[in-house]
């Protein structure tokens, strides 16, 4: 016990002696400017870490190792905190339309910022001798604040003078854009109330009996392209569940339009769409957007963490639901439209994705509590995600939640397994379709030589894959030489990707694809892919696939369910790059191929095509 006793003195002097000395990411002092030492970054901004690193001369820490384990063992406590806010707000809609409820790492800086602060912890308990001070670079005024709170106690700490100013003008800038976003709101709601009146029937009529109400992601190709109304999510389920004798609508959901209304409304009318704003007046537009306000309220900063203070993070993550609340209102509205559509249902069988976000809250909530008909409630596990996606792994009585599905219906019994060992009820899922993937044969052709690359709807794994691939272009150029084929996420425009990148242009020899994943693959040998689905579909094809790492947050390699099998999956980093690349296009192409047709065999195992058999689960 004394020796014991010895150890945890000297530990703690070393802590002691360790100096940290936190700074702003945009708002650095001019000492930050001439840092001679070591420093590193905690946010996940790559490109301004980026910068960071070509203004400083010292060598920057990475943390990667460490967030990666963190976010593991963070993960229960997280899962039981989120749990505990539930609770206190009695399981309320309004709680459950902020991003903290769904657990969306990938749009809540939240959860990563948890981690890292978890990291940083660590990396300190493995550095105890470390003795110069270190610069430590933070994403923004709460994070410094968090940071300071709790490792103040452990180790000596000067922060950037003045950042309390600096979190009174982020929080101000918060404010601003809570009111931006109900100025944008309201004025949505009036012009899609008049374009629905220009276009509905004078004599609207309430359907009767048993109703299927898919909701359908609708983007302009979605709203353009011949023949009946689909999404990419749900494909042929509505017009199959048609051939079966049921009374299908589809509840359109309208995603990054730039369409004429006249044009858009028209294309619903012809598609057999509830359109909520048919439906509702005036007085339902102000209570969706007070609703949408509401959701503000819904997180609480009283309740704590296992083993941090976050108070600041809270604050922010209120701020942030203040900022975007109000573009929940639009889901909100459903709730008095659906209640004056469907008041001579006698059933209603609501369909929607499963992703634990706000467009699918409503439906099964409205049909729990409004005691006219029954109601079924199916959420669709449209496809495989990566373990580090929070929102799949379900903490304690979640399913017990009003607003949680009937039941989940994933995509084959390797989803099923996933999900399951995630923490959901075997009873609740069930192996169905997999109605996004295409089970084509894969092709042996001289010509798939080209190098892809398919961006992420997430613009920071996006700006991270197109700087390091970019850091290799004159490598790529003059030893393996081949084309360079960048596509875009179906849902991000061109324009917003160069802008972030500040380039006008691709790199010379890049070129910009827009068609079907699949006619690019048919020309592909490669596809490097970053915190997207479609590696799925490279891997069902047989093309071969390199999930690069990331370097500020969790990994998001979507195919990390299966590299325990196959390690050939695993993420590589910027440093192995080249080499992968060079394997794979010059002295290993035979094992790559090989490796890969054994992983397709894998999926095709695991996912079940669509057929009526498989289809008949939804009935």
């Amino acid at each position: 016990m004394e020796s014991f006793s010895k150890l945890v003195i000297f530990k703690n002097i070393f802590i002691k002696n360790m100096r940290f000395f936190l700074t702003h990411a945009r708002f650095p002092n001019s000492n930050c400017e001439s840092w001679k030492g070591r420093w590193m970054y905690i946010g996940r901004d790559y490109l301004r870490m980026r910068d960071w690193e070509q203004r400083l001369v010292g060598q920057r820490i990475s943390l990667k190792e460490f967030i990666q384990t963190e976010s593991i063992k963070q993960r229960p406590f997280i899962l039981d905190w989120i749990a505990r806010q539930r609770e206190a707000n009695d399981d309320s809609l309004y709680w459950w339309m902020t991003d903290l409820a769904g657990r969306n790492n990938m749009s809540s800086r939240f959860f990563d910022d948890i981690v890292h602060i978890a990291a940083l912890k660590s990396w300190i308990d493995q550095n105890l001798s470390y003795q110069d001070e270190i610069l430590v670079i933070c994403e923004d005024s709460y994070l410094l604040a968090t940071i300071e709170t709790n490792l103040k106690p452990l180790i000596k700490i000067r922060s950037l003078l003045g950042w309390q100013i600096i979190l009174l003008l982020e929080s101000g800038y918060y404010i601003l854009r809570g009111f931006a976003t109900l100025a944008r709101q309201i004025l949505r709601f009036w012009k899609h109330y008049h374009a629905a009146r220009a276009s509905r029937s004078s004599n609207l009529q309430t359907p009767h009996g048993e109703v299927y109400l898919i909701h359908q992601c609708l983007d302009e190709k979605a709203l353009t392209k011949d023949g009946p109304l689909a999404c990419r999510y749900f494909t042929v389920l509505p017009q199959w569940l048609e051939k079966q004798g049921k009374q299908v609508y589809r509840l359109p959901w309208l995603f990054n339009i730039s369409l004429p209304l006249d044009r858009v409304y028209q294309r619903l009318r012809e598609s057999s769409c509830f359109i909520p704003d048919d439906w509702v007046n005036w007085k339902d537009y102000v209570a969706a957007l007070w609703d949408g306000f509401k959701t503000t309220l819904a997180i609480s900063h009283s309740i704590d963490y296992e083993s941090f203070h976050l108070k600041a993070l809270v604050i922010r993550e209120r701020l942030k639901q203040l900022a975007t609340g109000f573009s929940a209102s639009q889901f909100f509205l459903y709730q008095p439209a659906l209640k004056n559509w469907g008041n001579t249902l006698k059933r209603l069988v609501s369909i929607s994705h499963y992703e634990s976000m706000q467009p699918e809250r409503v439906q099964p909530y409205f049909g729990r509590t409004s005691g006219k008909f029954n109601s079924k409630c199916i959420g669709y596990y449209h496809s495989l995600v990566s373990s580090d996606f929070l929102a799949y792994h379900a903490p304690l009585g979640e399913v017990r939640s009003k607003v949680f599905p009937d039941v989940i219906i994933t995509n084959g019994n390797l989803a099923r397994s996933v999900l399951i060992k995630q923490g959901l009820d075997s009873e609740k899922v069930q192996s169905g379709p997999a109605l996004r993937q295409q089970f084509t044969p894969p092709v042996s052709d001289d010509n798939r030589k080209a190098l892809a690359v398919l961006l992420s709807l997430d613009l920071q794994a996006v700006t991270e894959t197109l700087d390091k691939l970019s850091d290799h272009l004159d490598w790529i150029n003059d030893h393996i030489k081949v084309p360079v084929i960048i596509k875009p996420h179906p849902m991000m425009r061109k324009e917003v990707i160069l802008t972030q990148m500040e380039w006008t242009d691709l790199p010379q020899g890049w070129q910009w694809y827009d068609g079907e994943i699949m006619d690019l693959l048919t020309r592909s040998r490669c596809c490097i892919t970053l915190a997207t689905a479609s590696i799925f579909d490279v891997l069902l094809f047989g093309c071969v696939a390199c999930s690069l790492d990331r370097d500020l947050t969790t990994a998001w390699n979507y195919a990390d369910l299966l590299e325990k099998e196959f390690p050939i999956l695993k993420s590589v980093s910027y440093e192995h790059l080249r080499q992968r690349l060079e394997e794979i296009f010059v002295t290993s192409s035979q094992w790559y191929d090989e490796e890969f047709m054994k992983i397709r065999e894998k999926l095709l195992d695991g996912l079940n095509p669509v057929s009526d058999e498989t289809l008949s689960v939804f009935l």
